[in-house]
């Protein structure tokens, strides 16, 4: 009988040290963080404003990004994120217009501040974590400039002007600062997915694709201009690219 009381107790021992366990480490799903991270990403913009011309080529153009973040983990696989990002994008294109008699060099560049607020599921080992992140975020635009020049022959000319009909006027298509041409706030859909890698118990660093897509025309309304075709095709900013970031958990 003593015999069986005592296999008993251990069990009970035993129990009771797993649950303990069980429930620390419960507690420790949830905590919160905050970090610094950086990205690299290639940018486009989605049908281009041609002032009645055709569309230019697209050529390759890259941008850099910059975050805070601060984050909270409801259990062990769903969470919140939210950042404060500063994008540079926009665009490069190059081509001729005018029955291929004038050769246009244009570039596009676009700062936006991004806080985009994300829902994340990871799964995985506490060591390492695989995540997705998706939602929304609020675009400002912060400046807007160009370069833009047109050859025709030997000979480079920086300006061209252009009878707008939504304001009824001519414009300087070649204006350096374009500010007035895009909207100032932009709602911007967020993918991204990658791996969470455990430094030490309280730090950890992310590395991942982000896909960035504008759901909204980033055109302003007086600039919503129709193309050679007579349609307007509204405009979009789209990147994608690697992000890169280091963070401190804060166990609560």
């Amino acid at each position: 009988m003593k015999k069986y009381y005592f296999v008993v107790a251990i069990y009970c021992m035993i129990l009771s040290n797993h649950l303990f366990a069980q429930k620390n480490f419960h507690k420790n799903e949830r905590f919160a963080t905050v970090g610094l991270g950086v990205s690299g990403h290639s940018c486009w913009i989605v049908n281009q404003n041609t002032y009645g011309e055709p569309e230019l080529d697209y050529s390759p153009k890259y941008g850099l990004g910059i975050y805070a973040s601060i984050g909270m983990n409801f259990n062990f696989n769903w969470g919140l994120k939210m950042e404060f990002t500063f994008n540079t994008m926009g665009q490069n294109y190059d081509g001729y217009k005018s029955q291929n008699t004038i050769y246009i060099d244009r570039k596009i560049d676009l700062n936006y501040i991004h806080i985009p607020l994300m829902l994340k599921y990871s799964f995985g080992k506490e060591s390492l974590r695989f995540y997705f992140m998706a939602g929304p975020a609020l675009g400002i635009l912060h400046s807007a400039s160009q370069s833009y020049k047109q050859k025709t022959g030997n000979s480079w000319v920086d300006s061209w002007t252009y009878y707008n009909p939504e304001i009824h006027e001519f414009i300087d298509v070649s204006k350096h600062e374009i500010w007035s041409r895009y909207k100032t706030y932009n709602i911007v859909g967020i993918l991204d997915f990658g791996a969470d890698i455990l430094l030490s118990r309280n730090f950890f660093i992310n590395t991942g694709i982000r896909l960035q897509y504008t759901i909204n025309d980033i055109n302003a309304t007086q600039f919503q201009l129709l193309n050679n075709k007579g349609v307007y095709e509204p405009s979009h900013n789209f990147t994608g690219g690697v992000v890169l970031g280091i963070h401190r958990k804060i166990n609560y």
